[in-house]
This record gives structure tokens, sequence and C-alpha cells, in this order.
């Protein structure tokens, strides 16, 4: 990334590739000329109050490419494009000058090339696919939102103040007036003569006709005065007195359209507000977002400006195409393309490995390996003779696969976006996409894995039954992780031809007969319904899972190779319908969480805007976009419910480094003249250095990267400068004044966050806790009523939920997060974590009780679920046994205790450590034996219709989800346990 933000700079820091790009023109035009263009031309004027005796050639705006000063000696200069039917153009010609091969809009907005590689190159070549095309549609759609108001405005806020004329005489005001070719008349107005000055000097930016200062008595200074011909001085006076002679209140703005005049602030106001609000109310990405609304504010200040409007050519010149690349909009949406491309080129050249599709397979590879790896370890270890300190090694493996998995979907997400899913790689993505699909409900299967690996004893009759069902076990965990290679392969090159699905279609059915062996091996080892046998019995059942699960998937993708299933295949035409339907969903946008982090957005960076458009004075310019354009590309992330103390901390420290750190290194490259090699490899070097350090830390630290990016984005654009003889005092004055707005933008953005948030962290983690213990209720109710399978995947789902939000709320949480603690009892962190952690382990557990009551009639997952769960018949019969009564007696008081105390100690609720008075804390369920007696003494009559797979076997079913209940009396006991000790402290 360095290296070609280096490169693209190069038209800007090295005075000769600037002038092969943008010509003799800018503020580097005089050492343009002296070192590649001699072009003077004879002629008397004053500049800066000296008088010389020769004029020096400057592009104008719109100058392009060979350009010839046609005006004859002794005259003002003319120049005109170079044509063929004139003599031999030759820069070293006295008349002759070149314009480069942009023009001179581009010469303002070329650092944005760099700033928008910096902001978009991530981790690979996707993401940074994906994040520059969001970049370039936020720019756009602001484009377009400019053009829109330049249609009902077509000249903007452009317009002149109105002279301060009291009794015929200008009260101590100075007014500067110059004509820029191509660009009509300017007008500022000035409070004392040093600034009337300045405006003068800075009027010579090529294309000038003429320019004057009139002071307080009305008459043009001599000294202070320039004009091409004799007749573009009189048109100077002329002006002058035109101004003089309106009848308008002194210091007002005098509007080129009488529209804006009448009601274009206010629609420009409406307008801003309306479009911030439109980009955070919808669903599109945070880049789309940030780029957008940058460009948007900055655009429409512009806009407002009565200075700057909209650029018009009003002396009669024919500019051609040329006109089409004279507005902001066109170049920067230009810029951005420019650095778009070279952002994808950054992760492609020098060749890193960077391109998401030549790692599908490799990751395809590596969770393939991974879990048939703990598949058959796990087996061993199982079938093993004794508990051993290899059960921990199991556990960090089958926990390092979820990391895995996560790397997996980013890869298959950002492949999308380097094949757009276009013929046989569409097809490849598509299919290692089901693929991990697969492997995720494979990973869901190993959690419960885990538990049982973890707590089982190798007591009782373990050694017995394992070796009555051992060499089956073995086979079928063999001849299913074959087959899951088979798929994987099969997956990997995206076509699934006749050789690949007879070759899956023959390991399905030596996997169809392994799964047959071990059912018949399992019936005869005759287990029972057992607390001795349960965990032997998950397992067993956990294995008979992933084999039909793998078998399935299997199935789906050899059918895919069938005439008329084409529909699997994600055309770019539906992608993009789907992308606008969740870019504008209804549902999602009215949600009150999304309003809210909307509204405290937009209010902020609203704020900013209005202050930047009225305020003036101190470290305030009118017209200013600094503060708001800075809000945009550091607006809070949703779902964030505290003020980030620390994030605005860094947010503060990045973009103040970012506007500092360029100040001192052109301290360094202002020792080197603009065009020696010193100069180049300083300037360059450091350019390099400085965007290779901060994008590492960006991309390499959890910490600091955000810092990183900030310091690597802002100051890049600053370090990208014409090349100078050394900053002028204005130049410093600015920079400092642009970091204290930025101050202030970010210190506005964080107290308008935290009188807009009503429920902190700590409340929203306490009521999202609350909801899923409540959830939680409903789901043992259901379970315990035995009817409502579905009323208890529904009351999961929820819990689940909740839990969520719970989570991402506690990390918000942490003491140091608070500015001020006061009174209020600090926020038991700990004890939030232990509940959270039990009540996702509880969750885990009723899920595996769905699942082992459930009918499997299909284990499809490609097909939607409908959210319903036809039952197969257990939980009915669990509700037939004594036993569950006092289950249900023995659970749910804790499970009471768990939707109530729990939330209030959370809440520091005074009165809830009252209700641990009578809490157990058993920790076990103490009827399991029981119940596990009933079933077994009962199983004569359980229904004996003949089944094929293990996984419907009735009898390990049930003894599942007897040993679930006793994991979730374990996990109830553990929060009972966390509460007591809290109570006590």
């Amino acid at each position: 990334v360095g290296f070609w933000v280096m490169v693209l700079g190069l038209p800007l820091y090295h005075l000769r590739f600037y002038y092969t790009l943008f010509g003799q023109r800018g503020s580097v035009t005089h050492k343009v000329a002296e070192e590649f263009n001699e072009s003077r031309h004879s002629g008397k004027t004053f500049a800066k109050g000296v008088q010389m005796d020769n004029l020096l050639l400057a592009c104008a705006s719109l100058d392009v490419g060979k350009m010839r000063n046609t005006a004859p000696d002794g005259h003002y200069p003319k120049l005109e494009s170079w044509n063929g039917n004139m003599t031999e153009w030759n820069k070293s010609k006295k008349g002759d000058i070149w314009c480069g091969y942009f023009p001179g809009s581009f010469l303002l907005n070329w650092p944005n090339v760099a700033q928008f590689i910096i902001f978009s190159v991530y981790k690979n070549t996707g993401t940074t696919i994906n994040a520059a095309f969001e970049g370039m549609m936020g720019t756009a759609l602001a484009g377009l939102n400019v053009e829109f108001m330049i249609k009902l405005f077509p000249h903007g806020a452009a317009g002149r103040t109105c002279l301060y004329i009291v009794d015929g005489v200008q009260e101590n005001h100075w007014e500067v007036l110059w004509y820029v070719r191509k660009r009509g008349w300017h007008q500022k107005h000035c409070t004392y003569k040093g600034e009337a000055i300045r405006f003068y000097n800075d009027a010579d930016k090529g294309g000038l006709q003429a320019r004057g200062v009139f002071g307080p008595d009305g008459k043009l200074d001599p000294h202070l005065t320039w004009s091409r011909t004799d007749d573009w001085n009189q048109k100077l006076n002329a002006r002058y007195q035109d101004l003089r002679s309106e009848a308008c209140e002194p210091g007002t703005i005098v509007y080129k359209d009488p529209n804006y005049a009448a009601y274009g602030e206010i629609a420009c106001l409406v307008d801003v507000a309306l479009v911030l609000l439109l980009f955070l109310i919808s669903k599109s990405s945070r880049n789309t977002k940030m780029f957008g609304m940058s460009w948007h504010v900055s655009w429409m200040m512009s806009f407002m400006n009565p200075s700057v409007g909209v650029l018009h050519n009003d002396d009669g010149d024919v500019m051609g195409w040329l006109s089409f690349l004279s507005t902001d909009v066109v170049v920067v949406v230009f810029t951005t393309l420019i650095g778009a491309v070279f952002a994808i080129v950054a992760t492609l050249i020098p060749r890193m490995g960077l391109l998401n599709t030549s790692k599908l397979q490799d990751d395809s590879v590596a969770v393939t390996h991974s879990i048939t790896t703990v598949w058959s370890e796990c087996t061993r270890y199982f079938l093993g003779g004794k508990r051993s300190a290899r059960r921990f090694q199991l556990e960090k493996q089958i926990n390092s696969i979820e990391g895995l998995s996560a790397d997996v979907r980013d890869h298959v997400d950002g492949a999308w976006w380097e094949t757009f899913d276009f013929g046989s790689w569409g097809n490849r993505r598509y299919l290692l996409q089901l693929f991990d699909a697969n492997a995720a409900e494979i990973r869901n299967i190993l959690q419960v894995v885990k538990k049982c690996v973890l707590s089982e004893t190798f007591k009782g009759d373990h050694i017995r039954f394992m070796e009555s069902v051992q060499s089956q076990v073995h086979e079928l965990v063999a001849v299913t992780a074959a087959l899951m290679w088979l798929c994987m392969q099969a997956a990997s090159d995206g076509v699934v031809d006749a050789r690949e699905a007879e070759q899956i279609a023959a390991q399905v059915e030596v996997v169809v007969e392994k799964e047959a062996a071990l059912l018949t091996a399992f019936k005869a080892a005759s287990p029972g319904i057992s607390d001795d046998l349960s965990d032997e019995q998950i397992f067993i059942f956990a294995v008979g899972v992933w084999s039909r699960k793998v078998r399935d998937f299997a199935l789906k993708m050899t059918s895919m190779i069938k005439p008329g299933t084409s529909k699997f295949r994600m055309k770019c035409i539906l992608s993009a319908v789907t992308s606008v339907r969740d870019t504008w969903p209804p549902s999602a946008m009215i949600k009150i969480e999304h309003v809210k982090y909307a509204v405290r957005n937009w209010l902020s960076i609203e704020i900013c805007f209005l202050m930047g458009y009225w305020m003036h004075g101190s470290i305030f310019s009118r017209f200013n976009s600094t503060m708001a354009s800075t809000l945009t590309l550091l607006f809070v992330k949703e779902g964030s419910h505290v003020v980030e103390y620390e994030k605005s901390t860094h947010r503060l420290l990045g973009v103040s480094l970012g506007n500092s750190l360029p100040i001192l290194i052109a301290g360094l490259t202002d020792f080197f003249t603009c065009n020696s090699y010193e100069r180049l490899f300083v300037q360059g070097g450091s350019i390099w250095v400085y965007s290779s350090i901060w994008m590492f830390v960006y991309l390499n630290s959890d910490m600091w990267g955000y810092v990183g990016c900030l310091i690597g984005g802002f100051g890049v654009y600053k370090l990208m400068e014409p090349c100078s003889a050394g900053g002028s005092d204005s130049e410093f004055i600015s920079k400092y004044q642009a970091i204290g707005n930025v101050t202030v933008a970010i210190l506005l953005q964080a107290i308008l966050h935290s009188l807009l948030s009503k429920s902190g962290p700590q409340t929203l983690c306490v009521a999202a806790s609350r909801s899923c213990c409540a959830s939680i209720v409903s789901a043992f109710e259901a379970l315990f009523n035995g009817k409502d399978l579905s009323g208890l995947k529904a009351a999961l789902d929820e819990a689940s939920t909740h839990l969520s939000k719970a989570k991402s709320t506690v990390a918000e949480c942490e003491p140091k997060m608070q500015l001020i603690r006061g009174r209020k009892p600090p926020f038991k962190l700990d004890l939030a974590r232990t509940i959270i952690l039990n009540l996702e382990s509880m969750i885990s557990e009723m899920n595996l009780i769905v699942t082992a009551s459930e009918n499997w009639s299909v284990l499809g997952f490609l097909e939607a679920d409908s959210g319903q769960a036809e039952s197969i018949g257990v939980l009915e019969l669990l509700a037939r046994m004594p036993a569950m009564k006092l289950a249900k007696d023995e659970m749910m008081p804790s499970v009471e205790i768990l939707a109530t105390v729990m939330p209030d100690m959370l809440a520091n609720v005074p009165s809830a450590e009252d209700g641990l008075q009578d809490v157990r804390v058993s920790k076990e369920l103490e009827c399991a034996n029981s119940l596990y007696e009933q079933l077994a003494a009962s199983a004569g009559s359980f229904p004996t219709q003949q089944h094929t797979e293990l996984t419907d076997d009735i009898r390990m079913r049930l003894s599942i989800v007897v040993r679930c209940l006793q994991h979730c009396a374990l996990y109830l006991g553990n929060t009972e346990e966390r509460c007591v000790m809290e109570s006590a402290l």
C-alpha cells in the first residue's frame, strides 16, 4: 500500500512529474517555469506592489496539452490550444507552454486517490473490492444529489457581498475584484488591507484577466492592480462601479440566482439534513455511508458558499468536453475510481496471496482436516480405557475449529466480490459455501461431543459397552470422513462431474452400510436407559448425526448437476436486487434501536454542519465543512450504547496526529529543492514509510488499528501537497485551526451521544438478560408440558436473540469506560459474564433436547427453516413419567430465581438478595436416577416401529434428553452459587 501511495503521489511532490501531469499551473508555476519552460511574455505590470517587466505565462483551469501565446510582442498574453496548422511547438520556445494531461480541477483533488486507497484496502482482495465499491457508491450518490440541486439552482449560492457604501464612502473596507478566464468574476470583502493583499496575490492561479484592490475611498490602488489589456482595466473599474450603484443593504449577499435568494438557503439546509438522515437510516454499509456523507457535506457547503456556488463559463470561450471535467463532483468520482483501482492492485501486486478465491480450497482442506481429525481423536479417546489429560487437548482442538471457520466464512463472502459468481468460479464458490454451511452444522455437534469428552469418567459399564461397538464406530467415522473429503474435492473445482457423482454415490452406500452395522451392534449391546451410559449414548448419537448430515449434503450436491438446478447459482442481477432490498428494509429501518443510532449520529453531524456554515471567528471560519466531514468519517457504530470515551480519545489522537505529523515531515523535505533527486527520495520515502507503518498498525493491532487508519488516511492527504518553498504563517494557522475544529467536533459528538443515550449499556445488558431468562422460563414450561415442541423451539430462538444482545452490551459495561462513576454502585461485570456463560450453555443443552425430540424426515439445511418442529414422541413419553413431575418441581424454582433474582442483582436492586434465602444450589438433578429407572421399566411399551437410522432410536433419544436436563440443573446450580457468592461480598 505504501509503495502505491508513494507512486501515485509523484505528480504532486516531485516537480518533473507535476509538470508532466498538470503542466505549468498552480502554486508552483514559477518553479515549473524556471525548471522546464522559460516562457515569459514581455509586458509591464504590477504584482505584489513591485513593478515587473516579464509576465509569467500560466495555464488556466481547463487548459490541457500544448498551448501557445498568440498575442504579439508588447501585448498582454493570450493562450490558445496548439494545432497542426500552427508552426512547430517547442516548450523551450518563447510563448509555448505545456498544460499537462489533466485540467487544473484534478490538482486539488488528486490526494483523494491516496486517501481512498488507505480507507479501502483491507486484509484480502475481496474485502478491498467490496470496500472500494461501497465507497464509490456513496460518492456517486452524493454527486447525484448535488447534480439535482444544480438543476434547481443553476448557480448555487454564487453571489457577491454588497459594498459597504454610506453617503458615498466605502467605510473602512477593502474590496478585491478579479476575473479568471472560464471562471468569471470573483469578489472578496476584506476588513483590513493585509487581508486584501493576501487575496489579491492568491488570485494569480492561471487564466487571470484582471485583478485589483479598491480601498475605503473607492479608488483603485495603483500598486495592487493588474489587467491583461486596457480594455480589461476598464472592465474592472466598470465592475466596481456597478457594485457601488447596486441598491442593496451593505454587507448582504447578492445572489446570481433569484430563486436561491428567495428560498435557496432553506432548500439546501433541508436537503443536507434529509440526505444525511437517509444515509444513516438506511442499512447500507459503513463505507457507503462514510464516503457518501463526507462528500455530501463538503459539496453542499461549497454549493452554499457565495464565493463558490456553481462555476460557469462566463466569457464565451468554447470549452468542449473539458467542461465536463470542470466540476468537483466529476473530478472526485474520477479520482475515487483511480483510488479504487489501485487499492485493488495493491492487494495483487506484489503477489501476496490475498485473493479469496485462491484460499477457498485451502480453507476447505483445513476445515475438513480439522473436523475429521477431531472426530478420529475423540473416537480414539472415548474407546480408550481411562480418563486422561488428553480431553483438554481435544477441547482446545474443537474450540480452534470455530476460529478457522470464521476465516472460511470471510473468504467465501469476499470471493463473491472477486468473481461475482460468474461461470465456474461462481459454481465453485457456491458449492464451497454449502460445504461450509454443512461444516458449521458439524461444528455445533462437536460442541456436544466436547461436553461428553470432558465429563466422561470411564466408570460403570463404559468399557463393556464401548468394546461392543468399537469396530463399528471406528469404521463409520472412517467412511464418513472419506465421504467428507470426496465432497470437498468435488466442490473445490465448481463442477460435480459424472465420475465424482458416481464416487460420492458409492461412498454414500458404504456409509449407509456402516450406519446399519453400528445400529445392529448398538441394539446388541442393549445399553438401555441409564445415567451410567448417557454420555456414551450422546457420543454415539453425535457420530450418527455427523454421518447423516454429511450423507445428506453429498446427495444434495450430486443432484445439483442435473438440468434445471441452475437456480442454486447466484447471479449478479439477483444479487443487486437483493442488495437494494437489504439496503432499504422497512422492518429493520423502523426498529427503535436503529432509529436511535441514526438520530444520534445525524444530530451531531448536522449541528457541526450548521456551525461550519454560520460561525466565524476564533478557530472557526464560515463555510467550512471540516467539522461535519470529520464526523461523517467517525460516526458512532450501530449497536453502541455507551459514549465511547476510549474510542473518542482514539479518534482525537488519530485525527490530530494525522494533521500534525505531516507538518513535521514537511519541515524536513522543504530543505531540498523541488526538482532535486534528494527531495524525490526523501519525500517519496517519507510517504512510503509513513503509509506502510500506519497501515501495518491498522491491519495488525486490535487496540491501535483504528488510530493507525486515521493517522494514515488523514495524514497522507497532507503529505501529498505540491512542492513549495516552505509553509507560510497562514498555512500553519489553517492547519491548527483544522485540529481545533476536529477537537470540537469529536467532543460535541461524545456529549450528544451521552445526552441522547438514556439507557446505558448496564441497563440494556440487564434488560436483555431479563428477557433471555423470561424466554428460558417459557422454554422450560413448554418442555415440561410435553406437547409443545414448536413452542420450546420458538422460546429458545427468542432466548438466543436476547442472549446475543446481552453479550454485545456486556463488553461496553467495563468500569474503565465510565467517565464518572459517582455514587452509583459499580456494575457486577464478573457476575454478568458468568451468568451469560451459563445461559449460553443451558440454551445449547436445550437445543440438543429439541434435536433429540423432533422428527427428522429430512435433515436438509438447504431448505428454508419454517420454524415448526414435528415431535417424534420423546417429550410425550417423558411427560407420562412420574419422575418428570419431580424434575419440574426441582428445576422450576431455580428457573424462577434465574428469571427474577439474577437480573435484579445485576441492576443492584436492594431487595434482590431476599430471593436467595431458600436457594438450594444443588447442581444436580436429584430425581435423575428415578427418571432413568422409570424410562427403563417402561421401555417395553415404547413404539416398536422398525428404523434403519441409529439416530432414530427412541431409547437413545430419551437418554440424551435426561442427560441434557442434568446438565441444565448443573448450570442452574452454578448460577445460583455465583449469585450467593456475590451477595456475600
